[in-house]
């Protein structure tokens, strides 16, 4: 049973090989290695080949060798070219295997031999798992020369890459073979994976978009809260000031403000009255700031119950991507965030366009705020709900491929 199996693997494999996508495949990505070897970091700043541009935000004595490689692998090679340019050929390569084995005047063949139906279509599977394997294998290895003897630093746990992006890879690779398999038909199959892929990234997209708008409701939510409370402090001071006794004559006096505020305030004529305005205003935008967060609250729990059945290759890609990171870039990004938790209260949703210099830098490090909580929050998610869910529709569509096969008739 090992030997039949081995042999249509490998048959599989030398038929991919022979075609002419294996050989554009294996060609650009070795393009893409040797382009990340002519990159360089130099005293002064970036070098490509022999040239050298002065950068004085990164050089040797800014950034370290090993992170300057390191993130340029995560950020291109496996976010872009793995991720997405990578995968695409892929498909493209191994689409047609199985419309190829059920097409007239070959499936005949392929059920003479003494091998079940199942383990015919899943070994077949497994062929075009490792012909991507060997592709993505080829690229990692040759990122690790190059960086090696470009940067002097190796790398070899660029190597976990190799079973990730074959996981990812087996995510869409799926629904390829059951859709083959039902239309036999390799560019039906391609335009079915490939409009998957685009609505399970659609889905993700507007995943990502209520995180996102959950943390800005959140800011807002917390700065809103402390003015409410600064009002109401502010309010309590003025009874206080008007009050039969109190230091002071009456509304023409002055009132301490709570220690935090640190100020005087002038007691004038219908003051209270503006006072007592503006805590309704206040009160009436947390009210509504409060209901923003329910409403994102429950489409960001449908929007998670409908990925959760799906595949999330994106989400796949990022948790790759950060595990690749080194721990001075991941020290790096969480000494980012914690430099901006002192902009909480800067998030006022009554807040105007920045007009000076100033609110413009601190416009930028407010968006850097929330860009980091996000990113660490999907970051902190469980890989078991990222990997084990793909996983199992992953699963879920190969048992059905495989029920599908061993029924038909040809």
């Amino acid at each position: 049973m090992i030997t039949q199996t081995w042999a249509i693997v490998w048959d599989t494999f030398r038929e991919l090989r022979s075609r002419r996508l294996w050989w554009l495949t294996l060609g650009l990505s070795l393009l893409v290695v040797g382009v990340f070897g002519a990159i360089g970091l130099g005293e002064r700043g970036l070098t490509f080949l022999w040239w050298e541009l002065e950068t004085p935000f990164l050089n040797k004595q800014t950034v370290g060798v090993r992170d300057f490689y390191t993130n340029i692998f995560v950020q291109f090679g496996v976010a872009w070219w793995l991720g997405w340019l990578g995968l695409i050929l892929a498909l493209m390569s191994t689409a047609s295997i199985v419309p190829d084995m059920v097409s007239a005047g070959s499936i005949e063949l392929v059920l003479s031999k003494p091998i079940g139906r199942w383990r015919l279509l899943l070994t077949k599977y497994a062929g075009a798992l490792g012909f991507v394997g060997v592709q993505v294998l080829v690229f990692a290895a040759a990122s690790i020369l190059v960086i090696g003897v470009r940067g002097g630093v190796w790398l070899p746990g660029l190597l976990i890459a190799v079973p990730l992006v074959v996981g990812v890879f087996s995510m869409l690779y799926c629904v390829c073979v059951l859709t083959g398999l039902l239309t036999r038909s390799t560019l039906a199959a391609l335009v079915i994976t490939a409009l998957f892929w685009g609505f399970v990234s659609l889905l993700s997209t507007a995943y990502t978009g209520t995180e996102f708008f959950r943390e800005v409701n959140a800011l807002n939510l917390e700065s809103q809260g402390r003015r409410v409370e600064r009002l109401r402090a502010q309010r309590a001071a003025l009874e206080e000031s008007q009050a039969p006794g109190a230091d002071g004559d009456g509304p023409a006096g002055q009132a301490q403000l709570p220690e935090e505020t640190g100020e005087r305030w002038d007691l004038g004529p219908g003051e209270a009255e503006r006072l007592a305005e503006r805590l309704r205003e206040a009160e009436a935008e947390l009210a509504r700031v409060e209901e923003n967060r329910r409403l994102i609250g429950r489409v960001e729990w449908w929007l998670r119950a409908s990925i959760t059945a799906l595949p999330k290759t994106g989400r796949a890609i990022e948790m790759m991507t950060g595990w690749l990171e080194s721990e001075a870039q991941v020290a790096q990004r969480e000494q980012r965030q914690s430099e901006g938790q002192d902009l909480v209260g800067a998030f006022d949703p009554n807040r105007g366009r920045p007009q000076s210099p100033e609110e413009e830098a601190e416009e930028r490090r407010r968006e850097r705020v929330i860009e980091a909580r996000v990113v660490s929050a999907r970051r902190e998610q469980s890989a078991w709900w990222v990997l084990g869910t793909s996983g199992a529709f992953n699963a879920a569509v190969l048992l059905v491929a495989c029920w599908r096969f061993g029924r038909r008739d040809f």
